[in-house]
């Protein structure tokens, strides 16, 4: 347990950006959530299924970041520090965050993959197919190396009581809890510490490049005049793409804005707000970039209006049954 001297707060201002961001990204998780499984037809399942998976992984990350880590992350010491209710566990909740963002990028390299398998049924383009399927194998052993990095890295980022002195000889005095076991460094003069980092980075390059490759496949061959495909099927499944790419794009601007923020000690407390809600956006934009899901979504809206239509025949029905009986009873 923490003693008092260990816990911070976060300024003002970033503490009503965090609740401002939670009242937004908890509804726009559970319409996303309501129409997919209850509102989407029955051709869509195998994709919904992809698209479920993704998103499951944002409120995830979220729930993560805001509770259970409580991230913070201080400049110019590159240092993250936790007030969450597991504070104590903080390394272990840096652990968990990099599963996270793993899981992220499987659910969303598994829905491009998904994409082109569909529109490419029944074409061959051997080659193309052949690297995308190369990197693909590439990018799950790079993702398990990191995962044992992840483990090994443990005993660097868990014990830096040496290391805290050398950074605060080196960049200046810092506040008083980040000796505590809530807040560690990233330890740079580590090897297994820059192995793991760079690993990551070599990942993330690796899935980034997988993505825009199998795009570029599923474009090439949805716009082959594929006689195979009629022009409402092409249309769907264009539009489908169009509303991945879309979201990635999202993902890769949220990604580069939050590398802009690492080396700028005064946007620092807004880079754990683009990275916990990078799954929220993603999700957004999903729901208005796919004419499916936006239709769905429109319908779940119109729900009451549907309602009360089902149910005026019925109401009729009632009360012509009850006049009849009226009409009887004074007959009789």
């Amino acid at each position: 347990m923490l003693n008092s001297s260990c816990l911070f707060e976060d300024p003002l201002y970033v503490i009503s950006l965090h609740w401002l961001t939670s009242f937004i990204s908890i509804p726009v998780y559970g319409i996303a959530f309501i129409v997919l499984f209850f509102k989407c037809p029955k051709y869509f399942n195998e994709y919904r299924n992809h698209v479920i998976v993704h998103i499951v992984s944002g409120p995830l990350q979220d729930f993560h970041l805001r509770v259970i880590w409580k991230l913070s992350i201080h400049l110019p010491w590159a240092a993250l520090c936790s007030n969450g209710f597991l504070a104590e566990y903080a390394v272990h909740s840096f652990q968990i965050f990099i599963i996270l963002l793993i899981f992220t990028g499987i659910s969303i390299i598994s829905m491009f993959i998904y994409r082109m398998e569909v529109a490419t049924k029944n074409m061959e383009n051997v080659y193309f197919q052949k690297i995308i399927i190369v990197l693909r194998y590439i990018f799950y052993a790079g993702v398990g190396v990191v995962l044992v990095f992840l483990v090994l890295v443990y005993p660097d980022l868990k014990r830096q009581k040496e290391y805290k002195v050398e950074m605060e000889q080196s960049r200046g005095e810092f506040p008083s809890y980040m000796w505590c076991d809530n807040c560690f460094f990233m330890q740079l003069d580590s090897r297994i510490f820059l192995y793991f980092y760079s690993l990551s980075y070599c990942c993330i390059m690796c899935a980034f490049t997988l993505a825009v490759l199998a795009a570029t496949e599923t474009l090439r061959a949805l716009n082959s005049g594929n006689e195979r495909l009629s022009a409402r099927t092409r249309a769907i499944q264009m539009n489908f793409m169009f509303s991945l790419i879309v979201a990635f794009i999202a993902l890769a601007f949220h990604f580069v804005a939050s590398m802009t923020a690492l080396n700028n000690e005064y946007l620092a407390p807004f880079l754990v707000l683009l990275i916990q809600d990078h799954g929220s956006v993603s999700t957004f934009t999903m729901i208005i970039t796919n004419k499916l899901l936006r239709r769905a979504t429109k319908r779940l809206f119109l729900l009451p209006e549907n309602l009360l239509r089902r149910s005026e025949p019925r109401m009729f029905e009632r009360k012509k049954k009850q006049n009849s009986g009226v009409h009887v009873l004074t007959a009789n």
